[in-house]
């Protein structure tokens, strides 16, 4: 049998109620509620790091680690290891406007 809901005619369409918020910020507290922050945010950067740094180096990309606003990346090859590192801020820089927030200070090679 189905359910009827009882629908308040008087609302307006587009009326937003009181208690309304945006999905981004719904979305954020839930991750700050159920401490999924900083994975959502690893997980994020990693993408990111595919996304801005192309598919070639992503292949050569043994590990990708944050943690307190640092990314850790252990690569194969030594020279992609410094030119990543000669264009180390502009890589962050990057990475922070791809995810949309300031979450990467620095990065670390192991």
């Amino acid at each position: 049998m189905r359910k009827r809901y009882n629908y308040d005619l008087e609302k307006k369409i587009g009326e937003k109620s009181p208690e309304a918020s945006p999905i981004k910020n719904v979305v954020a507290e839930m991750l700050e509620k159920f401490k999924l922050k900083s994975k959502f945010t690893e997980i994020s950067v990693a993408e990111a790091w595919r996304k801005t740094l192309g598919e070639n180096v992503s292949k050569r990309t043994q590990k990708l680690v944050v943690k307190d606003r640092k990314i850790f990346v252990k690569l194969e090859s030594a020279s992609l290891k410094n030119e990543i590192l000669m264009n180390k801020n502009l890589i962050i820089s990057r990475l922070n406007q791809a995810i949309g927030e300031d979450a990467i200070d620095e990065l670390v090679f192991n």
